[in-house]
Parts: C-alpha cells; sequence; structure tokens
C-alpha cells in the first residue's frame, strides 16, 4: 500500500484464490399463491372447477402450453409474457428457458427472465446466517450481525449505516453487471441464493482472516474474493493504515487547537484583547482549515469503500454467474481489468466496462508520461508477479483496466468469444503462455502490433479528468 492517500492503493482488490467448482443453477422455483408449476397440476381436461382466479389462470396457461407447436417460438415468448403479466413466474421462466433453449440468442427471452429475477425475492436461508455468526463469533470472540440485500448476505460488526451503504453498492454493481454481460449469446445466469460478504470494521480483523483462511498475507490489499470460499470480505477504510496517520496528523492540529484556546482565555483573563484576537484569528483559521479535511476525508475514505465494494462484488459476480469459470488459469489482467470496470459511476449513475474510470484513466496517462505501459504482446502473457509491488499493481490494474475497456467498447463480438474460450478450459490446469497468445489473437485478431498502435491511441484520446 502507497504511504500517500491516492486512488489506486485503496482501490486494489487481492488476487483470485482458487476454490471449487461453480455449482449449477437450480431451476426457477416461484411463483403466484395458487399456482403450481406444471408438471404437478392436472391436466386442462381432469382440471377440478376453478376455485379462484389464480387456478384459473393456471388451467388457461396449461392448455395454451399443450396447444403449441414444437417450432412456435414467438408462442412460447407471447405464453411467457402472458403469465408473467399475471404474476405466474414459475410459468414465465419456464416459457422463456423453453424459447432460450431453442434460440440461445433470443433476447426477449432474456428480458422476461431478467423481468422475473427483478420481481421475486431470493429465498432467505437462515442456516446459513446463522452459521455465519456462529462461526464468526468463534473466530473473534464477539458478535457479527447479518443482513441481506436482494442477492447478497452480508455478515458484519461494523455499523448497521455501513452495511446497509455496502449492500447498496454490491446491488448497484448486480444491476449493472447483469446488463453489460448480455451478449449475443454468452448471458450471465441469474442467481439462486444469495452470496455471502463479510465486512470488518477493522483491518487487523480482516488481515487475520484472511491470513487463516487463505494463508496469504493481504497487507496490500483493501479487499479480496476468494474463489475458495466464494466469498468477499473487506474493511472499513477508516480503520486503515492511511486513514491512521491522517487521523494522527490531525490530532496534532486539534490539540494546537486546544493551546490556542487555552491562550486565548489566558490573555483574555489579563485583558490583553489585542492579542486575544490575534490568536482567535489564527484558532478560527485552523478550525475552518479542519472542518475542511475532516469533510474531504470523509468523502474520500467513502469512495475508497465503495470503490473496493464494487469491485470485489464484479469478481463474485463474474465466478458466480457463468461469465468466467472458477479455477480456470484466467489471465492476471483480465480477471482485474473486468473488476475495475464496475469500481467508477458516470455523471448518470452508469458503471461497467463502457464507462470511463476516473482513477485508472489518470493512472494510465501517468504510465504512459512515464513509458510504463506494456506493450500488448508481453502484456496479456504477462505472469502473476511473485511480490506485489506499488508498481506492479499499478500496470496491472490500471493497464488491465484499460485493455478491458477498450476491447469491450470496440470488439463486443470478440470479447463474447474470449470469454466463450475460456469458459471451455478445464479447471486447475496452468494455461501455456503459447496457448493464452493464440486464445486472445483467435478473439481479437492476430496483428497484435496494429492493435497496439490503436489501444495506444485511444488512450491518448482520453480526457485528463474524467471526474465530477
Amino acid at each position: 500500500m502507497a504511504n500517500s492517500v491516492r486512488y489506486s492503493p485503496l482501490a486494489i482488490a487481492a488476487l483470485l484464490v482458487v476454490t471449487a467448482r461453480l455449482p449449477a443453477r437450480a431451476d426457477f422455483i416461484g411463483g403466484r399463491i395458487g399456482d403450481a408449476p406444471p408438471s404437478t397440476a392436472s391436466s386442462p381436461a381432469h382440471a377440478p372447477p376453478a376455485s379462484d382466479k389464480a387456478t384459473q389462470d393456471l388451467i388457461d396457461f396449461l392448455h395454451k402450453q399443450q396447444s403449441l407447436a414444437d417450432n412456435d417460438i414467438q408462442g412460447r415468448l407471447d405464453l411467457a409474457q402472458w403469465a408473467l403479466d399475471r404474476e405466474m413466474y414459475a410459468q414465465a421462466s419456464d416459457m422463456a428457458r423453453d424459447v432460450l433453449s431453442r434460440e440461445s440468442d433470443n433476447r426477449p427471452a432474456y428480458k422476461i427472465l431478467q423481468q422475473i429475477d427483478n420481481a421475486v425475492q431470493l429465498p432467505l436461508e437462515p442456516k446459513t446466517e446463522d452459521a455465519l455468526k456462529a462461526e464468526f463469533k468463534k473466530r473473534y470472540g464477539r458478535d457479527f450481525k447479518t443482513r441481506n440485500s436482494r442477492h447478497f448476505v452480508i455478515c458484519y460488526d461494523t455499523s448497521d449505516a455501513f452495511a446497509a451503504q455496502r449492500g447498496g453498492a454490491l446491488e448497484k454493481s448486480y444491476d449493472a453487471f447483469m446488463a453489460y454481460f448480455t451478449m449475443n449469446k454468452l448471458r450471465p445466469q441469474f442467481l439462486d441464493h444469495r452470496l455471502v460478504v463479510i465486512l470488518f470494521q477493522n483491518r487487523s480483523d480482516y488481515l487475520e482472516y484472511a491470513k487463516k483462511t487463505e494463508g496469504a498475507d493481504l497487507q496490500w490489499a483493501a479487499g479480496y474474493y476468494s474463489q475458495r470460499t466464494n466469498r468477499s470480505a473487506f474493511y472499513d477504510e477508516s480503520t486503515g493504515t492511511e486513514a491512521e496517520e491522517v487521523a494522527h496528523d490531525l490530532g496534532k492540529y486539534r490539540a494546537q487547537l486546544q493551546q490556542l484556546n487555552a491562550q486565548i482565555d489566558a490573555a483574555n483573563a489579563r485583558n490583553n484583547r489585542s492579542r486575544a484576537l490575534q490568536l482567535t484569528l489564527q484558532r478560527n483559521n485552523l478550525a475552518d482549515a479542519l472542518g475542511r479535511v475532516d469533510n474531504k476525508v470523509g468523502n474520500t475514505l467513502g469512495m475508497y469503500n465503495s470503490t473496493k465494494t464494487t469491485h470485489e462484488a464484479a469478481h463474485q459476480l463474474a465466478f458466480n454467474t457463468g461469465i468466467q469459470k472458477r479455477l480456470v488459469d484466467y489471465p492476471l489482467w483480465f480477471s482485474e481489468g473486468l473488476a475495475c470496470c464496475f469500481e467508477a459511476e458516470d455523471h448518470s449513475g452508469h458503471r461497467g466496462p463502457a464507462v470511463l474510470n476516473p482513477g485508472r484513466v489518470e493512472e494510465v496517462h501517468e504510465l504512459m508520461a512515464a513509458n510504463k505501459l506494456m506493450p500488448l504482446d508481453k502484456f496479456i502473457v504477462n505472469p502473476r508477479p511473485v511480490s506485489m509491488s506499488d508498481d506492479d499493481l499499478e500496470v496491472i490494474y490500471a493497464e488491465g483496466w484499460a485493455l478491458f475497456h477498450y476491447l469491450y467498447r470496440t470488439n463486443r463480438n470478440g470479447m463474447e468469444k474470449f470469454l466463450a474460450a475460456y469458459n471451455n478450459e478445464k479447471p486447475l490446469l496452468e494455461i501455456p503462455i503459447t496457448e493464452q497468445r493464440k486464445l486472445f489473437t483467435d478473439s481479437f485478431g492476430s496483428d497484435l502490433d496494429t492493435l497496439d498502435t490503436q489501444f495506444k491511441t485511444y488512450l491518448r484520446s482520453l480526457p485528463a479528468s474524467t471526474g465530477p
């Protein structure tokens, strides 16, 4: 971690840690009161008299379903929408998935599934929450709480307000992720359970947890996603080393403020008004400066907390929705570049790979000025550093963001092909450099020199400041 407060160190997330295989997504189970899955309902010919509208709608659905021709795609879409309009979510999901099994690139069907995902809450998992609270009570000898957002369960010892803010940031990442990775054929799978996030109030507890669960010293990382546990973990930046250094400096100035107050009282006691006025002016100037610094530090820490939350959420979502395949040997630039794309919002509140990331743009300009950006033919197969120095991290994350952003914006089909190719790779096997290069060139073209020139030209065109 750097010694000064700046964008990159606190925005950095840890490397991915090996974990278990991605579980298959369960079939959607849900629906309106009165609904039953088609497989367990009576056929229309033998159905009992409709006792309420829900039952009648189910009978009508089964009748419409049985009358569909095998090749009637539009009829299935219409029936899915019909069921969705009546809040028959299980039936709407069945029909939309039936369409996708026949036409994998049918976007209207996927849009229906997105609407269902927005409308239906994932089931609560009290056993999971109880297990988390018991685990962390045992680890740290104090109570942790749990709370649910729509797609995440958060286990925390921070304030309730801090946990709620992180839940909001996680859900922003979810919405953006699902939108940006809905491609022609490759699409994120919808979650069937909430993903686990651990929030620590204190950095020391976070580091201890990482050491014991991952066997890793993550002094350099503000947060991480573990493929082994399938959890994200991070801490409140107000307890980080840089925040402690700032707090120490501010403490010295507050002590000076107290001394000035005491001197003002003494001057007034001696009726030395000119001296009291002079000291009061110094005191007021110092108090104003402290107030501005406090406000700036608070805003900066809030930005850092949001940045790492959304960065780790992107990792976690990528490996739980099928966009990335757990245990596969992805290039470090690719995984981190993907996550960096979700760190920042634009003026319209959008985030994702098509959006400029102000902090990363600034770092890219600095690297280019120092001639530190790597040529593409080397960067795309750059091995994982043995140790994580600040210089290594800056190149990996900044150039990784830039390359992912550029390829996504300029060659969306190539990006989809690249993702699909890696999803065909076998887990737990190291991919040789020659194969890594082939996977890249098969997706984005074999003329790396020309691509590198176009990439660097694009980077030079980026505005020096894209923030508010």
